[in-house]
């Protein structure tokens, strides 16, 4: 089975002028005939292909020096050494982040509000000498994170600021409440069913009258019951009536386009991609940027799409990888459970008679792999 994707994208040099696509033409001519004898390859499992696509463009944090001070800095490599899983090191990471400022939501005595700058709110947080509340706890998660190698985001939700992180291991993003209450130990991320829940999953759980089955997962206490009254005063999930995603997470960068005091009053900044649930907004009307298309805020990142082909010679297909992976630096292969090998993107994979496994995956310059694809072929004389 075989299928064909197009997208066509429509520009105009002058404002009194639309574009129109008047005809699309597609000619495709292909027949595979194997020779007399031989061996005949099929595919008998696989990975399947994640590649969820945003419909909007997402400028990544790439490699800085300021990047490379933050992560050295504060020794991020430290903080996060301690968990055995992706999901406990970016727990780890989270609870660090909201401890660096143990009094938040206090201006302190310049009565700042600092921009989204981890390297900023880290040295006027602690005693403090400017604001870290919400906004500011999800920036520094979101950064560090980036420091390390992982894809975070900022989720400016009503009145409140979480972010989202794409976890490797779990194939999905998924939601870190860092700065919920004055209580340093509060910090959090819900889960259902034992899966951590991304915002639109919490939103539609909290809609549907569910709260009652998430889960409060704490750093370093005991979980919770959404519903408990204690956990209720945090959870805040009427702030989960509209959510929205910026579409940068390089604010270490340049604090543009956004807002320096991002937070501290109501929202003008119209650089941000709200959620709505039908085509006509009715949540967040006075912005500009609104969808209902899941994926364009749930994108894949990271994953590694294996195509096998003919390849003309017998006993061996051609393989091709592809990957949407921030600061891409390698692809990674490993046959039936050898070790992992860097290779090109493209390459020949000889197969031997019986079952075969060709598992791959990308790497990003900070040395972080991406999940794990698969695909068994059987070659059979």
């Amino acid at each position: 089975e075989r299928y064909v994707q197009w997208r066509a994208i429509l520009q105009s040099k002058t404002g009194d002028a639309t574009p129109i696509l008047r005809r699309v033409v597609l000619k495709a001519g292909l027949r595979v005939v194997p020779a007399a004898g031989e061996a005949k390859a099929r595919v008998v499992a696989g990975t399947p292909a994640q590649r969820a696509v945003s419909s909007y463009s997402f400028a990544y944090q790439e490699p800085t020096e300021r990047l490379a001070r933050l992560r050295e800095q504060y020794d991020l490599e430290k903080v996060i050494a301690g968990g055995d899983s992706e999901l406990e090191k970016l727990v780890a990471l989270r609870n660090w982040c909201r401890y660096t400022a143990p009094k938040g939501w206090d201006s302190g005595r310049t009565q700042w509000c600092p921009p989204w700058d981890a390297l900023v709110i880290l040295e006027t947080n602690k005693e403090p000498l400017a604001l870290c509340m919400c906004t500011h706890y999800s920036t520094l998660f979101v950064q560090t994170a980036a420091a390390l190698g992982y894809v975070a985001r900022h989720v400016i939700l009503d009145h409140h600021c979480v972010a989202e992180v794409w976890c490797n291991q779990l194939r999905k993003w998924v939601l870190m409440d860092t700065g919920n209450a004055h209580e340093p130990e509060l910090n959090c991320h819900f889960e259902h069913n034992g899966v951590p829940l991304n915002a639109l999953e919490i939103r539609r759980l909290w809609q549907a009258k569910r709260t009652g089955e998430i889960e409060v997962v704490y750093a370093q206490r005991p979980r919770r019951c959404a519903d408990d009254p204690e956990a209720q005063k945090h959870c805040a999930f009427p702030s989960y009536r509209r959510f929205a995603i910026p579409l940068r997470n390089n604010h270490l960068d340049t604090p543009f386009p956004g807002e320096l005091t991002q937070g501290h009053g109501q929202y003008f900044c119209d650089a941000y991609l709200w959620w709505e649930d039908d085509p006509v907004p009715g949540e967040s009307p006075e912005y500009g940027m609104v969808s209902n298309r899941v994926e364009d805020f749930y994108w894949s990142v990271n994953e590694t799409t294996i195509k096998l082909a003919a390849s003309g010679v017998p006993g061996a297909v051609s393989v091709t990888l592809e990957t949407m992976t921030p600061n891409f630096e390698k692809f990674e292969v490993r046959i039936d459970g050898k070790g992992w090998q860097s290779k090109r993107q493209s390459f020949r994979w000889k197969l031997k008679p019986g079952r075969n496994v060709l598992e791959a995956r990308s790497v990003n310059s900070f040395g972080v792999a991406g999940p794990v694809s698969r695909q068994e072929v059987e070659l059979n004389k």
